[in-house]
């Protein structure tokens, strides 16, 4: 439970509550006490129909003291608020998620027995859960049900500054309006006098407006209490007397003009060491009203003082970069690390005309409206261009002397960021971090404001264009150590734009930069050495990054790459995050995000520059389509009896449309947003619309349809702009419909395939139409023609493809093994490259390295003929050298005999034995009498000497040990049903072969003697159980080893076996295959594209994969050398 209130924590909002009362000098009640009187607190306070109280007024208006006074008023009154103080200056306070975070903490801190709500949650998946890109949908949700709680009737929220939410405001707000209607829960909130929170607020019925510019009188008695404790504790501290006591507070109160924070800078000012107690008068007549000219006579002092330069540099850097800077930042992007110590900057920090502050060794703004005025200021702001320019120039510099191979000192190619990371003093890169993930926000702000220098940057052989070519890999490395690999696409999406707006010489090597990123972005996150291998080996041949870093940074622990393509494909990127298959795809109407549904029963909304997912909501059942309104702000998703629209902008759900029972719905959004479709009911061939401003379902429109087979039903339908065509494909036709009388306007495209979906264009003329095959269409609608077609050859099963608006972009789900969980994007501009890997006409259902690693064996099995062969391959070069003349049956197994020389093979009727170099059978075997059941022996293993020879069924636990020198005899057999339970999935004999050792999908391990077929012993739970249709081949070693440090384990023989994956000796994959591993150490980490169907392996280094498509890779691993990476 402790754990959980830990990660949660974003900070404890009573200790900054403390903070605040202490930096203004402690909480007054005369400064607020008026307040918690005045009839519209009071009315909030008790009343029943009012369960919003908004604070507002303009800056320094003491809005958050206020705050302060209120929530010690309710605590006296025994009510335990639960509150949150913004604060744009400080990252960690300013995001609606942060908010949530805070509210949900001090609510289950201060009410333990609420902590069951959000354990549940926690326990499956950890300190991500309040973390990633879906923490504020769950935090949502979480709070949704908190609030829920009958303990919690009566439960008052309140936060401070809304303002100063820089992050997802506009959600934060439409929460509060959202749970401010519950009727057991009141809220406060205070802000400044904003138009657009003005706007978000207004539309709550239940509010109250307690506006602090229409109580001028009360605020000034306000202030005056307020002035008179600044004075008394000014006179203590310079010694003053009475008299001047008394000036002081009439100029305070005389010149504050309702101002809190500018009584609170004067007084700073004053109390200085460098003011004399004879100057105070003086200078302070020097200081005049508001918050303005206050900071203007700031400046001035500023611009007099012996550090004026540097502190000018302070301040027009802290007024332009994009998040608060460290000590260290702030030194190394001044460049002056070596003049001072962080103690001595901090000093020169605070000299800064209380414009800064430091905490915690991070510079931040003293208050927003300090930021604001900078940027204002008619010295800083012609200037901004130029300092944006410095410091890109800066970073360019910071990250050429810093960046280098493996900074962090990881070793290991495989080694994910989280098992290693140094503390803040050790942390190489803790001067470089914002340079890393802002660069090219910088360059992207001269663009807007000096553009000349911006192109002179993007010249060839200039700064961009030598980064590129000298420090990329290391950049990327960079921003992986520090969890920045999405800042990093977003940057090279960021430069990529630029490019296209500039003439750029080397614009072709900034394009092949951008999809380098975009295709390895996942691998180099989880581990950021993989930089120098998966992600250079896994690129096309021609890519100019590899080109360019093969050589110099390429894996030498790989002696033989997989043979690539040599271009990139249209493939751009794989979005990996549903548990189960995807079944519909969307893209906004911008093309900027892109929904996806799966029958996980989870829609999820992607941002397609950066591969993030932005929201996860939790669906009525299986997601079956998913359809953006026309702004963006709603999305659609169609499941069986329902459809349920959800708030993009608060991450809830909006309105949930029922249908009938098991009424399967596709949905479709008209472009004015105001009314969404669903075709529903194959029978009666209907669209049903709900216009979703008044929340009617219409009745539904049955329309005409000719050739409407049943069986062959596509869901696939989609709104053209102006909403007056509705385009279908019920069958094998495309139908063009007038969407107000359901008239048929034109048919075209008729075709043998079922249309998967449609989608218009941009272009009013234009319908994209995709199909099976992986074959996309854009249609003139007008003369149904066809005016584009690309074709890929690696779609899923299901099909399932859309494209973005303008047509240039295509979402489908990914064809590599076991991925219809993820999701890719495809250029439909480019024609797709044919692989380059070995292709395969048939489907590969086994491959197994011959024992000395220089011969291959594969067998395929021919959909059309229905028939199987068995080919054996050079494993160098790939070449076919023999094929083997099968019986036709299915072969689900290959080994081979431990001398090379002989090859078995298993289907469901028999066990064959062949020569490997002549092709000749050499026994056959009937295992029909023990494999009765299943669809044929899954698992081959052979003795020592090849005397012996044991198989199990890939169905029901099966298994039995042959003689193949005695004509294949039956020696026994076992039906493990009971014993074992389910399917064996890998046999091996023990090193003495007295023993014959079985592994099950889920996870024991069981031993039985070979002579006599008696059950040894049994081990539960030995390993992490095996999913989908994932085998492993065991491999024994002679030397004991207990695994995972298990001490029950009496046979020597068990030692291959380790949890979560399987085949100790040479290279392996884990179950879920996105790896290939030595030993218990990550090695290579494979992309998406290329996770095995099937795959082999051999202790000399080779590795075999059969991945999408039935394409084959070969590669071999210098085990030398690798053995040399993992010492």
């Amino acid at each position: 439970e402790e754990r959980c209130l830990k990660d949660l924590r974003v900070t404890d909002p009573r200790d900054d509550k403390s903070r605040i009362e202490l930096t203004n000098g402690g909480l007054l009640q005369g400064v607020y006490g008026w307040a918690i009187k005045h009839d519209d607190f009071v009315a909030w306070r008790d009343g029943k129909e009012k369960h919003l109280l908004w604070i507002k007024g303009d800056p320094g208006k003491g809005k958050t003291m206020l705050v302060c006074g209120i929530i010690d008023e309710l605590q006296i009154l025994d009510i335990r608020p639960c509150y949150f103080f913004c604060q744009a200056t400080d990252p960690r306070l300013n995001t609606a998620t942060a908010v949530l975070r805070g509210l949900i903490y001090l609510l289950v801190d201060t009410n333990r027995q609420l902590l069951p709500h959000i354990q549940e949650k926690y326990d499956q998946a950890g300190t991500a859960l309040f973390q990633d890109a879906n923490s504020w949908v769950v935090l949502s949700q979480m709070f949704t049900k908190l609030l829920e709680d009958p303990s919690l009737d009566g439960q008052v929220f309140i936060i401070d500054a809304l303002d100063e939410c820089q992050t997802d405001l506009e959600r934060l707000l439409d929460l509060i309006v959202g749970k401010s209607a519950n009727p057991h829960a009141k809220w406060i909130v205070s802000s400044r006098n904003w138009t657009t929170i003005e706007a978000k607020l207004g539309a709550a019925s239940q509010k109250i407006r307690f506006s602090l510019e229409l109580n001028e009188q009360s605020v000034a008695e306000a202030i005056c209490v307020f002035v008179s404790q600044k004075a008394a504790q000014l006179r203590v501290a310079k010694g003053l007397d009475e008299e001047m006591e008394r000036k002081v507070q009439s100029y305070l109160t005389d010149n504050a003009r309702g101002t809190f924070l500018w009584v609170a800078l004067v007084c700073k000012e004053l109390s200085r060491m460098g003011v004399r107690k004879r100057h105070v008068m003086k200078k302070m007549a020097e200081f005049p009203p508001d918050l303005g000219p206050l900071y203007e006579r700031m400046m001035q002092q500023i611009r007099e003082s012996e550090d004026s330069d540097l502190c000018e540099k302070i301040l027009l850097l802290a007024a332009i970069v994009y998040r608060p800077v460290t000590l260290a930042e702030l030194a190394s992007l001044l460049d002056i690390e070596d003049d001072f110590s962080d103690e001595d900057l901090e000093e020169i920090v605070a000299s800064c005309g209380s414009f800064l502050v430091v905490r915690d060794s991070v510079v931040r703004f003293v208050h927003q409206s300090a930021q604001d005025f900078l940027l204002k200021d008619k010295t800083f702001a012609p200037r901004l261009g130029s300092q944006h320019y410095a410091v890109f120039l800066r970073s360019m510099e910071i990250l050429s002397a810093t960046l280098r191979r493996d900074m962090y000192n990881l070793r290991y190619p495989g080694v994910l960021i989280e098992e290693q990371m140094p503390n803040q003093q050790e942390d190489v890169l803790r001067h470089a971090r914002y340079s890393c993930v802002c660069w090219a926000d910088h360059l992207k702000a001269v663009n807007d404001l000096e553009k000349e220098k911006c192109v002179l940057s993007l010249q060839k052989d200039g700064i961009i264009h030598r980064f590129l070519n000298n420090k990329l890999l290391n950049w990327l490395e960079a921003c992986s150590l520090i969890g920045g690999m999405t800042d990093a696409t977003r940057m090279v999406g960021t430069l990529r734009g630029l490019t296209t707006s500039n003439t750029c010489e080397f614009q072709d090597l900034i394009e092949d930069a951008y999809r380098f990123v975009l295709s390895h972005r996942i691998g180099i996150g989880l581990a950021p050495s993989q930089i120098y291998s998966s992600a250079l080996i896994f690129s096309p041949t021609c890519s100019l990054v590899r080109q360019r870093y093969e050589e110099t940074e390429g894996p030498e622990w790989i002696v033989k790459l997989p043979f690539m393509p040599s271009e990139w494909t249209a493939r751009l990127q794989c979005l990996e995050g549903h548990k189960d298959i995807v079944t519909a795809l969307a893209f906004s109407r911008d093309g900027t995000q892109l929904a996806s549904g799966s029958v996980d029963h989870e829609a999820k909304v992607w941002d397609i520059e950066t591969g993030v997912c932005l929201h996860t909501f939790s669906c009525h059942d299986a997601v079956r389509s998913t359809a953006f309104s026309p702004g963006g702000e709603y999305l659609a998703t169609g499941s069986n009896g329902a459809v349920e629209v959800w708030n993009l902008t608060t991450a809830t759900i909006s309105s949930i449309h029922s249908l009938g029972h098991n009424m399967r719905c596709h949905t479709a959004f008209a472009p004015d947003g105001t009314q969404l479709a669903g075709v529903v009911d194959k029978q009666n061939k209907q669209i049903h619309i709900w216009n979703l401003s008044t929340d009617v379902h219409l009745s539904p429109r049955t329309f005409d349809v000719d050739e409407f087979e049943e069986q062959r039903f596509s869901w696939a339908a989609d709104f053209s702009l102006d909403a007056s065509r509705l385009a279908m494909a019920p069958s094998r036709c495309i139908h063009i419909l007038d969407a107000s009388t359901g008239n048929c306007l034109q048919e075209f495209g008729k075709q043998s395939e079922v249309f998967d979906a449609l989608k218009f264009l941009t272009d009013p003329k234009s319908l994209m139409s995709a199909s099976g095959g992986g074959c996309y269409r854009i249609w003139d609608i007008t003369t149904g023609a066809c005016l584009r077609q690309l074709n890929c050859d690696s779609l899923s099963a299901c099909n399932l493809a859309v494209p973005s608006p303008d047509g240039t972009l295509i979402a489908d789900l990914s064809g590599a093994a076991g991925s219809n969980y993820q999701i890719e994007l495809w250029d439909m501009a480019m024609s797709v490259s044919t692989k380059a890997s070995k292709k395969l006409t048939d489907v590969l259902w086994k491959l197994l390295f011959s024992p000395d690693g220089k011969h291959l064996a594969l067998a395929f099995f021919s959909e059309e003929v229905h028939s199987s062969t068995i080919e054996l391959w050079d494993s160098t070069n790939g070449a076919c050298l023999m094929k083997f003349e099968t019986s036709g049956q299915l072969i689900t197994s290959l080994a081979f005999f431990p001398d090379g020389q002989r090859l078995a093979s298993g289907g469901a009727q028999s066990i064959d034995i062949w020569d490997v170099f002549s092709g000749v059978r050499l026994q056959s075997i009937n295992v029909e009498s023990v494999i009765s059941t299943g669809p044929g022996i899954g698992s081959i293993a052979l003795s020592s000497d090849g005397s012996l020879l044991a198989a199990a069924s890939m169905g029901p636990p099966v298994f039995g040990i042959w003689d193949t020198n005695s004509a294949g005899s039956l020696q026994w057999s076992n039906d493990g049903t009971k014993s074992i339970g389910n399917e064996i999935v890998a046999v091996a004999f023990s090193p003495d072969d007295a023993r014959i050792e079985l592994a099950s999908r889920s996870g024991s391990v069981h031993i039985y003697d070979v002579s006599t077929g008696t059950a040894l012993q049994t081990f539960d739970s030995f390993f992490e159980p095996l999913h989908g249709d994932l085998t492993c081949a065991l491999q024994l070693q002679p030397v004991p080893r207990l695994p995972n440090g298990r001490t029950d384990v009496v046979d020597a023989s068990l030692e291959q076996f380790l949890p979560q994956t399987l085949g100790v000796s040479g290279l392996k994959f884990c179950p879920r295959s996105d790896w290939i591993y030595k030993g218990e150490q990550r090695v290579l980490w494979l992309p998406p594209e290329y996770r095995p169907y099937t795959m082999a392996t051999h202790d000399e280094g080779f590795v075999g994969i059969v991945f999408e498509a039935h394409q084959m890779l070969l590669l071999q691993f210098s085990m030398d050398e690798l053995e040399k990476v993992l010492a």
